[in-house]
């Protein structure tokens, strides 16, 4: 008799967990991912051997929770393999407390303030990250990244796109550069433009670790 209502009290758990995953997959429409990558630098891999480091706040095309999620995904990853070493450019201070950089820094004014950041964070590396989403990857050259036979037709309904880069700040030279997009299939019922992009900004955190995957393979 034990033995049974063990049987039941697990067979009553798995149920209701198979049930909360469809109605996730229908809520949110999407059938499956792929994931292609794009380096647009020489180097296939960071080197956080040495040196200290400086994260910047990540960049979105329409901020929202999953930003957050996809950037301490990045966060924790750096922490585990950094430490100290370590920075974040929104909460840097000098000795008497004040911020170094009294304005917000991220990917896409990255790049015109390299030089100021070379000498106000005493830093050696930054890194800066950014995610696409939906209609907006339409302008960044989707194509381009459809060498994947499972992308042949245009089957995926919506995409999300996350891309990651890192300077050398002596040099002021990038030193890596990567973008990762999460190819998203939706069931045609559900082929509505709230449900896409919902799925599309769901994927976010799933991109993100597909990047850290390939910065853990070192």
């Amino acid at each position: 008799m034990i033995f049974n209502k063990i049987d039941l009290k697990t067979f009553s758990f798995l149920f209701s967990i198979i049930i909360l995953l469809n109605s996730c997959i229908s809520f949110f429409g999407f059938q499956k991912r792929n994931y292609n990558y794009q380096y647009k630098s020489f180097a296939k891999n960071i080197d956080l051997s040495r040196g200290n480091w400086l994260l910047t706040p990540i960049s979105s095309t329409s901020f929202g929770i999953n930003e957050d999620a996809s950037y301490n995904l990045l966060k924790e990853f750096l922490t585990s393999k950094l430490g100290d070493r370590l920075k974040t450019s929104s909460k840097l201070k000098d000795k008497n407390n004040k911020y170094l950089i009294p304005f917000n820094i991220d990917f896409d004014n990255l790049k015109e303030n390299i030089s100021f950041l070379k000498k106000s964070s005493k830093c050696d590396y930054i890194i800066s990250s950014k995610v696409y989403y939906l209609d907006d990857t339409r302008d960044i050259g989707m194509g381009q990244y459809r060498k994947n036979k499972n992308l042949k037709s245009n089957g995926y309904k919506s995409a999300c796109k996350i891309s990651i880069i890192a300077y050398d700040l002596k040099t002021e030279e990038e030193i890596f550069n990567l973008d990762c997009i999460g190819y998203i299939w939706i069931d045609d019922e559900l082929d509505e433009g709230l449900k896409i992009y919902q799925t599309s900004k769901s994927a976010s955190a799933d991109v993100m670790t597909k990047i850290i995957k390939k910065l853990k393979k070192r």
